[in-house]
Formats: structure tokens, C-alpha cells, sequence
């Protein structure tokens, strides 16, 4: 049986390892000096809890210089729903200088204080970003290092501390905490617009929040453990249980194979050139783990269920993802392992966390028969 290519869209989740050597466009914010650039097409949304009905602030970056900022508020009682705002910036300067923008839809008089925010809020982050040092984001491995800095913004009542994490593109904010140590800006959603005609971004309406597929019971950490030890700990699969699975996996290459349509594996080899890395602050797995969050059109990363691991040149990643268009969720792990000097494996593995939970024993120890 022939190996395959593994290509973006053979599932509802991201499968971007492509993208971890394509940073040709990368980009940064006016006197904002990254530890990881954010590239072309990346977006985050985040959830601002400091009003009393649901509201979604999404920040885009098209390009050098071209920009979109997106409220979205579906329970609003007064003034429109939703509100996007697409600006330039001037490349020249090192502090904001809006040169032109677009509002969709037209603005009523009601929406005045609401532009007013997002204005605020692009240039209070902007301000206090650039007081952040690549350093300060670097960490020793691509386990996020989360930096923390104190800061005055008047819209979140004043006193608050900002959680930076390099996963997060832009800003690279995490979450702010207010003087209480309560969030109230909170990353909830990351994506990369994949073609002119994506549009995840204007299409995202949240992240459902009640419900019992919000959470699964497996983290990066307790996976690697698992793997590097060769023990499945209190896991355990009966023999009728593989026999069964084993019955519904169905190969399509050597690399590939499907549970029906509720679950896929794959591997596949990475070689990046010899000095890709060379003179930077960055190296692979560094790209890996930030590429891995981001979802495919439709498909967004949740933010607040991601974990990452790294120990002895073997990354792993799992992260939740939601499906915008079926209302379902989906459990996304991939494990990278260093093999030789520049040579990586990737195996990759999503199914849907229903199907996941009922198998999660079995997953496990498919993933680690595979992967080491």
C-alpha cells in the first residue's frame, strides 16, 4: 500500500504541519519586537466578560499593515450586533497611526461608544505590548512560557495583569486579569484564514459553553508521560474492545487510515532545510506548536483547552476544536518526534470527543504503538 501526502482538509481540523515552514509573511505590530511573528491571515477571538451579555472581540492580521478588529455581540439590546472594522496602519511608524478605515455595516448612533472601544482596545494592547521583550515569551522548550505584566487599561476598570503566551498570535495576550484576579479577556478561539474566500473570521459566532464536550480527559503531559514510559497507566483495553476497533479502522495508505468517519490517523516525515533556523530565536517545535493552533475554514482552535509537552526531542500537542458549521467538537493530538538531526515524524490523530472519551484507551495506545 502506497503512502500518501497528507493534506489539509481530510477532516474537521487542522492539520497545518505545512505551515510550520511557510513563515515567508510574517508580520509584526508597530514597535512590537516578536519572539514568534504572527503570519499572514492569522486571527484571535477573545471573550470580554466585563458586560452582562455575551460579547466577542476578534483581532485579524491580512498583511503588513492591513487589519481587522470584529464585535460581536448576538444578545445586545441596544445598537448593532455586530460591528467590523477594517483599517490600515502605517508601516513607518512605531506606534499607532491609523491611516484609513472601513466600517460593516454602517454605524448608527448608538454604535459610536462601541467603535470608541474597539479603538481603545487596539490601542491600549498595541502600548503595552511593546514593553514585552522576545526573551520574555522564549521559555528553554516550546512549552508555552507565559509572561505576566501589570498594566493600567481604563476599559477593563483599571488595575489589571496581562498573561502573554507566544501561541497566541498579535498581541500574543492570553488572558487579562482585573485587580481581583478574575479574568476579563479572555482568548477563547484562534484560526488562519486559508484563501481570499475564507471567511471564518466574519463567520465566527462563539464557543458554546454548556456543554458536556467542552472538556476531554487527556492532557499533553499525562500523553507523553504514557508514551515515554510504556505504560498506560490506569488505562487498559480489553481484547473484545480492540478486536472490535480494529474491525472499524480501514487503511486508505500506509500512512493513513479511518474509524469510519468519527476518527483518523496519519504519519508523515518532516525535513526542513539544514539552516532554516539558523539566527533565530525559534526553532521547530516552536512552530509546531504555535501552526497546530490554528483551525482549518470552519474550524477554530479552542484556547482554553490547550496543552503542550516536550521532553527528551518529542512534542505533543492536543487540542480541542469546534466545528462551526455541525456544532460538534473534535479532539486534535499530534506527536513530533525528533528521530534524527533534522529529521522529524509526525503522527496525527482527531475524532470527535464523543467517540474519543467511549475510546480513549485504545487511542492512546494506537498513538503510542505509532508514534515510538
Amino acid at each position: 500500500m502506497k503512502r500518501i501526502p497528507i493534506k489539509q482538509g481530510l477532516f474537521a481540523a487542522v492539520f497545518a504541519f505545512c505551515i510550520a515552514l511557510c513563515l515567508s509573511s510574517l508580520y509584526a505590530l508597530p514597535g512590537v519586537k516578536d519572539f514568534l511573528p504572527t503570519e499572514s491571515g492569522q486571527y484571535v477571538y477573545y471573550r470580554d466578560s466585563t458586560f452582562t451579555q455575551p460579547v466577542y472581540v476578534g483581532f485579524l492580521q491580512y498583511d503588513e499593515g492591513n487589519y481587522a478588529m470584529r464585535y460581536y455581540a448576538p444578545e445586545a439590546q441596544s445598537g448593532s450586533k455586530e460591528i467590523t472594522l477594517f483599517f490600515t496602519l502605517d508601516t513607518e511608524k512605531d506606534y499607532v497611526s491609523m491611516t484609513g478605515e472601513k466600517i460593516v455595516p454602517t454605524l448608527k448612533a448608538e454604535d459610536t461608544p462601541t467603535l470608541n472601544y474597539l479603538h481603545d482596545l487596539f490601542y491600549e494592547f498595541n502600548a503595552h505590548r511593546k514593553k514585552i521583550s522576545p526573551e520574555k515569551l522564549a521559555g528553554k522548550s516550546a512549552i508555552p512560557y507565559k509572561a505576566e505584566q501589570n498594566a493600567e487599561i481604563r476599559i477593563f476598570g483599571g488595575e489589571t495583569l496581562i498573561v502573554y503566551d507566544y501561541l497566541i498570535p498579535l498581541f500574543n495576550i492570553r488572558e487579562i486579569k482585573a485587580h481581583d484576579n478574575v479574568p476579563v479577556f479572555t482568548a477563547v478561539a484562534t484560526g488562519q484564514l486559508l484563501s481570499s474566500s475564507d471567511n471564518s473570521f466574519l463567520n465566527f459566532t462563539g464557543i458554546p459553553q454548556d456543554t458536556k464536550e467542552r472538556n476531554f480527559s487527556i492532557s499533553a503531559q499525562e500523553l507523553i508521560a504514557s508514551a515515554l514510559t510504556n505504560k498506560a497507566g490506569a488505562l487498559t483495553v480489553s481484547a473484545d474492545e480492540t478486536a472490535h476497533m480494529d474491525g472499524e479502522y480501514k487503511a486508505v495508505a500506509d500512512n493513513l487510515g479511518f474509524w469510519g468517519s468519527r476518527a483518523l490517523m496519519y504519519t508523515d516525515l518532516i525535513q526542513p532545510p539544514a539552516d532554516f533556523f539558523k539566527d533565530k530565536k525559534y526553532g521547530f517545535f516552536h512552530v509546531f506548536a504555535r501552526s497546530l493552533s490554528f483551525g482549518s475554514e470552519g474550524v477554530y482552535i479552542c484556547t482554553e483547552n490547550q496543552s503542550v509537552a516536550e521532553r527528551e526531542k518529542v512534542l505533543i500537542t492536543v487540542n480541542r476544536s469546534y466545528d462551526n458549521g455541525t456544532g460538534r467538537f473534535y479532539v486534535n493530538i499530534k506527536i513530533i518526534n525528533e528521530k534524527e538531526s533534522g529529521l522529524f515524524t509526525v503522527t496525527g490523530f482527531s475524532a470527535d470527543i464523543d467517540y474519543y472519551n467511549s475510546h480513549k484507551a485504545y487511542f492512546i495506545q494506537k498513538m503510542r504503538e505509532t508514534s515510538f
